[in-house]
């Protein structure tokens, strides 16, 4: 598959960033006055694909700022925080004008029941020498309420149809698809303000260069009836799992119900043996997860489905 538009349009500085203007620009300040600062990190929020995440990677190569990126996902623990993040605070940037440490999706360090990640987190905060960033949906969630304490709070907004609009236009000429404006307002409108979700679709109606009638028809339909579907080919038809592992965030189907309709399609979508084996393979992983975590109603390891 080809590189993913939301790699390959991601911005590069904060000038690029649209929609966000204000909160960029604080987030800068924060970074470039970072030795003023009172407290040692940032707690960026606000919903998914707002442009959180790509605005601290823009002002980083902008900065010549050496960037660490952590997925909290991946870093749930106190002893994977320490070695990961911990460690990262204290070494100094060889290559670089400075580093940033960017702490990214931390919903996926569970409250109390964390083993300690979000306490250790907060204690290399108050003695970090580098600037932190922690980047998750909602900074008001009570499990960050120590957290918070030892953070700036900044929210980017939503992002509006319009600016969704800008970004797709943008592409459009780059890729000189064609396409009305019309049917990319209708893809930017759809997305709740989800950027990185209008992207996907564009590349997805634009395989061919162009967009037709019939293909903006089709994606109004799966919005309104089948919503399902939209899920689907954010998982099958694109290669950034960050997309694909928040497709079924806004389906309406019951959780359990999930894995029948990957289940069903996988034959489709795998035409080789091999992968097609492999595929069900990581379900039934998925499958094994999802009982244990039913039978122990310990929801926080749904991630790992």
């Amino acid at each position: 598959m080809s590189t993913p538009f939301t790699k390959k349009y991601s911005p590069k500085k904060l000038s690029e960033v649209i929609g966000q203007e204000e909160a960029v620009q604080k987030l800068k300040d924060f970074i470039v006055n970072f030795a003023k600062q009172k407290r040692k990190a940032l707690f960026v929020y606000g919903p998914v694909g707002c442009g959180k995440t790509v605005s601290v990677q823009a002002l980083a190569n902008e900065l010549n700022y050496e960037l660490l990126e952590v997925n909290a996902s991946d870093t749930r623990n106190a002893e994977a925080i320490e070695q990961i993040v911990g460690n990262a605070v204290k070494q100094k940037s060889f290559f670089y004008k400075g580093k940033i440490v960017l702490v990214d999706e931390v919903e996926g360090v569970a409250g109390t029941k964390d083993r300690g990640g979000l306490s250790t987190l907060s204690k290399i905060i108050k003695e970090t020498k580098f600037p932190i960033i922690v980047v998750g949906n909602d900074a008001y969630d009570q499990k960050f309420s120590d957290l918070r304490k030892n953070c700036t709070i900044l929210e980017f907004k939503d992002l509006e149809t319009a600016d969704i609009l800008k970004i797709l236009e943008k592409i459009v000429k780059e890729e000189k698809i064609d396409a009305k404006e019309e049917y990319l307002r209708m893809i930017a409108r759809r997305v709740a303000g989800d950027a990185r979700a209008a992207i996907t679709d564009l590349q997805i109606l634009a395989a061919d260069k162009k967009i037709t009638e019939e293909e903006i028809s089709a994606l109004s339909y799966r919005e309104k009836e089948e919503s399902m579907q939209d899920a689907l080919i954010k998982i099958f038809k694109n290669s950034d799992p960050k997309i694909a592992v928040h497709a079924f965030e806004r389906v309406s189907e019951a959780q359990d119900k999930l894995m029948y309709w990957v289940d069903e399609n996988l034959p489709y979508e795998y035409q080789n043996i091999d992968d097609l084996s492999l595929a069900y393979h990581y379900l039934s992983d998925a499958d094994i997860f999802q009982k244990r975590i039913i039978k122990r109603q310990d929801w926080r390891f749904s991630v790992y489905i």
